[in-house]
């Protein structure tokens, strides 16, 4: 970590050295300094040859405040350029968005963006166009990179961030690894929080309460500390809605995240930008990602008899639980960023460094049950991470616009687990069994990479982008019986393994302006997701190595704009094949989930998109895709409890150990977590009531398809299609000071799960067919009040 300070310290030193002779300067007249900076590239915006001061804040202007939709800008190439202009499916969710559709944290935006979905767990896994599955090994990356501010946060998922005092969030389809790196085969989160306003002190404050002890508190303190610095401080505190009661414990489940950011902006010319970030987040959960509600089991079985001590009885919509052991997770996420930009006057040379540190523990009863089988299941994560980028950009140029830089990655990771009970054995004599094990992992990164847009004509350019780099990946794996424990519950699998990949992607692509109101694109890219060491697997069975995940894609594009350019109507359909595709699966003879490779998949579909301001007062964002994910030949997984015959392509196998276990071809099969369609909408109006008060009101919905969760393909392990509906209602201050409002999420109360899966105590029990399920914040109906001001 001290080499990344001194890192940050030396950039900062040698281009505010370059930036000496003008320190007097001040900002341009003209320039809002509101608008002076953000964690953006401050590079100009490249609006079909429009040009503008490299000052521009690429969030100034955002889909629910900008007049027209050239001003709503995105950073998707690390340049701004109008959300028209960008030869990509990208969709951008304003703050004002955010906010009217309570979308407090990452998981929250699926209801605003068709493309993304989430499964539940520690950490969170994110997917774009079905790509994307939790990480089961110390070492993997996540298929959807999270960037906040221009920093990635690469593995450390488990700290993902609350979205408060956001500006906007940018979510880049497909791959991005270009540009974004080894972490975004499927796509990107592109956040940018507000920047510090040197021009005015300000509070903002931001408060719902609503049921189920649901709350969210935002904080925001702007404090200018000269003409051209200013200090922004944002809190959040937010509480999430009960969703699972333990009958057995009396008590329902808590589920807090706690946050605070400090931004220290500094621009003492139009040249030079400093950027300055400090930021905390704690996660609090009362009830463990190891609780879970099961909806299924065999009537007489000792699970089903079990649950009965409760008054279980599974049905679909359960959301009881029935264990006596503890349960709880907490993280806690710490970081510091430093960005400055240097305007030489046709390039500018920015430095991004970052250090991050997660500390991040919990989990409990994993049973399902209220005696002692497996009360213990926990975890702890000691991560480190520290990066450096150096990158240039080029100015609005005649014909050549780039973009180019070095990236440097490396992290450490202490993993502990800890796994434990006293399964009932035949003799009925309950006897300690578990194992506890220790990972110690590394990874280390180091990548080149540039991509160009060439302008043939006025009108028509060509794109071309390269990658180049090498990961160095290790983790080792040690286990011994649990203290005072005579056997283990999952094996004693020593993991040793390491793994030295160089890599390379590319992105080709054309596009033109075919009216001044339509562009059109098509574009080729070759994405990579880095390697892995299967580090938690149980057994020796299973591959130690994870290859690399090799995607290759086309996309093409129309983007038009109508009604004085006020409404924009985008689509686009796509292609992708996977190869070595990194993959989840339930393994039947360890009784436990391993990480590794299905050979390949393969994903096509389309997607539409219409948002803009149709009047003064309303505004609309809609989306919709069409998105057909599966597997290909090969990819051979456990069979489903309800197909174990030859009929449903379930063959039995002899394992290395002379074990047998039974496992299905699920080529074919529906990409796990992927609905084929999904819908969103949202529709805000605003009229005057008087002078003084405006009247409002938004409306969403979001319309889901059928969604698996077992590659083996299970219609027990699914989930219906459904609807969800929200609203918000209110008055505010015509000068936008304050504002009341009620809300309602879920308004019909639809009762929907975020992950289903096979419980995992059922095979110890002697039930194959029991199934469990996890619910998140919108699988049940909330109301509630809000409140906003600002001094």
């Amino acid at each position: 970590m001290r080499t990344s300070y001194l890192i940050m310290l030396a950039c900062s030193s040698a281009l505010m050295t370059m930036a000496t002779p003008l320190y007097a300067q001040e900002t341009p007249v003209g320039i809002d300094p509101a608008q002076a900076s953000t964690a953006a590239p401050a590079v100009p915006a490249n609006t079909k040859g429009n040009k503008t001061s490299r000052t521009t804040d690429a969030g100034a202007a955002s889909p629910d405040k900008a007049a027209n939709l050239s001003e709503v800008m995105v950073t998707a190439t690390k340049r701004a350029e109008s959300i028209q202009s960008v030869p990509v499916t990208v969709t951008v969710v304003s703050a004002a968005q955010l906010q009217n559709q309570g979308l407090n944290n990452i998981q929250d935006l699926t209801a605003a963006v068709p493309a993304l979905s989430a499964q539940s767990g520690q950490p969170i896994a994110l997917q774009i166009r079905g790509i994307g599955v939790p990480q089961n090994a110390q070492t993997a990356e996540p298929s959807v990179g999270i960037v906040v501010d221009g920093v990635s946060l690469g593995n450390a998922m488990a700290s993902a961030p609350q979205l408060f005092d956001v500006a906007r969030v940018e979510v880049l389809e497909g791959p991005q690894d270009t540009l974004f790196g080894r972490s975004t085969s499927a796509g990107v989160l592109n956040i940018t929080t507000n920047a510090p306003d040197p021009s005015k002190a300000e509070v903002i404050v931001h408060a719902d309460q609503g049921s189920r002890d649901s709350y969210t508190h935002q904080a925001v303190l702007n404090l200018p500390v000269s003409t051209y610095s200013a200090l922004r401080l944002s809190v959040a505190d937010t509480r999430q809605p009960d969703t699972v009661y333990n009958d057995y414990q009396h008590s329902w489940g808590e589920n807090r995240n706690q946050s605070a950011r400090l931004r220290y902006l500094w621009q003492p010319t139009d040249k030079l930008t400093v950027n300055l970030i400090a930021d905390y987040s704690r996660i609090f959960e009362k009830v463990g990602f190891t609780d879970f509600p099961v909806y299924q089991s065999t009537p007489g079985s000792t699970l089903s008899n079990l649950l009965s001590l409760c008054g279980l009885v599974p049905t679909q919509d359960n959301n009881r639980t029935c264990t006596d052991g503890p349960s709880g997770y907490t993280a806690k996420s710490e970081g510091l960023s430093a960005q400055v930009d240097y305007d030489f006057g046709g390039t500018t040379l920015s430095s991004i460094t970052a250090v991050r540190h997660l500390r991040a523990g919990g989990g409990g009863d994993a049973d399902s049950t209220p005696v002692d089988i497996v009360n213990t299941n926990t975890n702890n994560i000691n991560l480190r991470t520290e990066s450096q980028e150096f990158r240039v950009t080029s100015s609005d140029n005649d014909f050549l616009d780039y973009v180019g830089g070095l990236y440097y990655y490396h992290s450490t990771n202490i993993y502990n687990a800890l796994e434990e009970g006293e399964p009932l054995l035949e003799d009925g004599l309950p006897i300690l069994a578990g194992q506890a094990s220790l990972t110690q992992s590394r990874e280390r990164s180091y990548a080149g990479y540039g991509e160009a847009t060439l302008k043939f004509t006025p009108t028509f350019r060509g794109i071309i982008g390269l990658r180049y780099g090498d990961d160095d990946v290790s983790a080792n794996t040690v286990r011994q019986l649990a203290p005072g424990a005579l056997f283990p519950i999952n094996g004693l699998a020593a993991i040793n393994g390491r793994i030295d990949n160089k890599y390379n992607s590319f992105r080709l692509g054309v596009q033109d302006d075919l009216t001044s109101n339509a562009m059109g694109y098509i574009t080729f890219t070759k994405g990579y997701k880095g390697p892995a060491v299967n580090d938690q697997a149980a057994t020796n069975n299973v591959p130690v190595l994870v290859k690399p995940e090799i995607p290759i894609a086309w996309e093409a594009g129309l983007k038009t704009t109508w009604l004085d350019d006020r409404i924009g109507i985008n689509g686009s359909i796509y292609h992708t094949h996977l190869e070595n595709f990194q993959a989840l699966y339930f393994d039947p003879a360890s009784a436990t989930f391993v990480y590794g490779n299905a050979p390949s998949v393969t994903v096509k579909g389309a997607e539409l998109s219409a948002f803009g301001r149709l009047t003064t007062n309303f505004t609309l964002n809609l989306g919709a895709i069409y998105n057909d994910a599966k597997y290909g030949n090969g990819y051979f997984v456990g069979c489903a409890a309800n197909f174990q015959t030859a009929a449903d392509r379930c063959t039995t196998v002899v394992n290395p150990n002379g074990s047998t276990a039974k496992e299905a071809n699920a080529s074919g099969n529906p990409l796990v977590g992927s609905p084929k369609w999904k819908v969103t909408l949202n529709g805000t109006y605003t009229h005057a009531l008087n002078a003084d008060l405006d009247g409002f009101a938004s409306a969403d919905g979001v319309y889901t398809s059928r969604i698996y969760f077992d590659q083996a393909y299970d219609p027990t392990d699914t989930t219906g299609s459904h609807v969800l509906l929200g609203a918000k209602i209110g008055v505010r201050s015509h000068d936008g000071r304050w504002g009341v409002y009620i809300y309602g999420r879920n308004l019909t109360d639809e009762r929907v799960p975020q992950f289903r899966f096979v419980t995992p105590s059922g095979t110890l029990l002697g039930d194959s067919n029991t199934y469990s399920q996890t619910f998140g914040a919108d699988s049940f109906r909330t109301v509630g009040v809000s409140f906003d001001a600002r001094f």
